[in-house]
């Protein structure tokens, strides 16, 4: 029922099984094809698991954020 799907994933994340993400996009591609888009951040950024919450110590939302939105348009 989506019009688009925007799947972020972070190279750097230790938390989340980025492979069962890969899998589920992989599923939603055949299933709708051209609604889905993907971006992965870069390990090298040194993103933490929550990049986008500002209140973190050391989170690198100056980095982050740009890029976030211009994703979402």
């Amino acid at each position: 029922m989506a019009r688009r799907i925007l799947v972020i994933t972070n190279a750097n994340d230790h938390t989340v099984r980025n492979r069962a993400v890969y899998a589920l996009t992989q599923d939603w591609h055949r299933l709708a094809p051209g609604r889905v888009q993907t971006f992965e951040f870069p390990a090298e950024m040194g993103l933490l698991h929550d990049f986008i919450g500002p209140y973190l110590p050391g989170q690198k939302i100056d980095a982050a954020y740009p890029t976030l939105l211009e994703l979402m348009g």
